[in-house]
């Protein structure tokens, strides 16, 4: 727990903005070749999401 704080720190300085520019090159591509793929992700999470809210 006392090493949280630090990890995410380091996360933010050194590797943040890479990692950002990484996740969305790697979003953008998938959700250019796999899109049916990745909206049937969505609409399956967002349904269970639904459902653990409803009860």
């Amino acid at each position: 727990m006392a090493t949280e704080p630090r990890h995410w720190g380091a996360w933010g300085t050194v590797w943040g903005p890479r990692a950002r520019v990484w996740v969305v090159r790697g979003v953008a591509q998938y959700m250019s070749s796999a899109r049916p793929a990745v909206l049937a992700v969505i609409g399956a999470v967002s349904s269970v999401v639904h459902h653990w809210h409803a009860q």
